[in-house]
């Protein structure tokens, strides 16, 4: 999942995370690994995710 953020983290780097999934009630917290970074945010392998939280980011759009 590519997720927009001002933080630069280096590919590799693993992350625990709240994202803020813009207007669908609570935060998505996840756990993964950072797979690809670029100036505007970074993609994002899950290793944990809580799956009702990440059912409901997956049918945003």
């Amino acid at each position: 999942m590519y997720v927009n953020t001002d933080i630069p983290f280096d590919e590799g780097t693993y992350l625990n995370a709240q994202l803020d999934l813009g207007g669908s009630g609570r935060p998505l917290w996840v756990q993964g690994r950072v797979v690809r970074s670029s100036g505007e945010g970074v993609a994002m392998e899950f290793s944990h995710a809580e799956m009702e939280g990440l059912s409901r980011a997956l049918t945003i759009s």
